[in-house]
């Protein structure tokens, strides 16, 4: 009898819990970076008749953003400092030469978070004028990479797909719609630059 009451008391109180998975975990993100990251990440999302069609968040590697970027990886991952610092030129000199954006999409059917090349279901552009400029590439990162990315970017998980993608160098980089568009839904990013 008295088993039983343990049991039912353990059964009561949740009893003792799984443990906590690493994907379980809140991120927990240094103050400058966590600054860094919200000043630069856009989120949207498209609804029809109260469903779910595009979810997108976005990061634009500017050069502002690759610093923080390049320090926050600098200490999660225990870099040299000479390594270190030549990644930080490498980005910085990257995100001064051309537009870059890591981008996670969630869409209501799987088969629409295609945003690669010829015959894809999205597309991507950056507005500017009136005017669409396409991006020069699109990397699908792998699900293998998805998980190297997330203590980067907490937005990133298994129900998100994630491209890489890079524009030639803007022609004003002080205001940029990121638009991601296609039969699911239209969703606008925009930044504007202090």
């Amino acid at each position: 009898m008295r088993r039983a009451l343990i049991a039912l008391a353990l059964c009561a109180c949740g009893g003792p819990s799984a443990p906590m998975l690493a994907t379980d975990a809140p991120v927990r993100l240094p103050a400058a970076y966590e600054g860094a990251l919200n000043r630069w990440t856009r989120g949207g999302e498209a609804y029809e008749e109260f469903v779910g069609r595009l979810f997108v968040r976005a990061t634009w590697f500017s050069p502002a953003f690759a610093a923080a970027y390049a320090e926050r990886a600098q200490e999660r991952l225990a870099l040299p400092t000479s390594e270190a610092t030549g990644r930080r030129e490498a980005l910085v000199k990257t995100a001064a030469e051309e537009a870059r954006f890591i981008l996670a999409l969630n869409t209501h059917d799987p088969r629409w978070s295609d945003l690669g090349g010829e015959g894809s279901t999205l597309r991507v552009a950056i507005v500017q004028g009136g005017e669409e400029i396409r991006p020069t590439s699109v990397e699908q990162v792998s699900d293998e990479r998805q998980a190297d990315l997330f203590p980067f970017f907490p937005y990133v998980g298994p129900l998100t797909t994630v491209y890489w993608v890079t524009f030639p160098q803007l022609p004003d980089p002080k205001r940029v719609t990121l638009r991601i568009a296609g039969p699911p839904a239209v969703v606008d990013l925009h930044w504007e630059a202090p």
